[in-house]
């Protein structure tokens, strides 16, 4: 393994790319902020979420690359309801693209991303091309959901809960 051979702390190198990956999101949250509210709510959008996702940027896992794309669409697809750019509709569907390549769930933002265009009642034949070409940009990576999907069963360590049990758990004088 290459990381065994680099000199130091190999815990430390194995979680700096995460740590600047989450760097580099609470720095899009700041500019997202600073272009919705302001450079006052944008500095406390970025301390809020950084106090909160502290925890992914110390993980060396790929959670921070994620919510960095996460950030980078929502930024650009701002921009791209702003302005009408073709350049920011592809960087839009660039980082759309890359969030679900870092985990599939993240791909949950795109309903909210669905929502703001539709309030924002941006072109259609805009947003057509821009689905399209975002689509494309997953093709590569519908293998790979397919084969986790398949083994979703094998994924599970413990059986799902009865009606009765998170009936008890919520009420614990309920009988089991």
């Amino acid at each position: 393994m290459a990381v065994s051979k680099i000199p130091g702390q190999r815990e430390l190198i194995l979680r700096l790319p995460s740590l600047l990956a989450m760097g580099f999101a609470v720095w899009l949250v700041y500019r997202i902020g600073r272009r919705l509210f302001g450079v006052e709510a944008g500095a406390q959008a970025a301390m809020v979420f950084a106090a909160v996702a502290a925890y992914y940027a110390a993980e060396a896992r790929p959670y921070a690359f994620g919510l960095l794309c996460a950030c980078g669409a929502i930024l650009f697809l701002i921009r791209w309801m702003d302005n009408r750019l073709w350049v920011d509709a592809v960087a839009y569907s660039a980082f759309a693209a890359m969030t679900v390549y870092f985990h599939f769930l993240f791909s949950t933002v795109f309903a909210a991303h669905l929502i703001y265009v539709l309030i924002r009642r941006a072109p259609p034949l805009q947003v057509i091309s821009v689905a399209v070409l975002t689509a494309a940009l997953f093709v590569p990576a519908v293998e790979s959901l397919l084969r986790v999907m398949g083994a979703a069963a094998g994924y599970t360590f413990i059986s799902k809960p009865r009606l009765a049990s998170i009936a008890h758990f919520l009420n614990p004088f309920t009988p089991l």
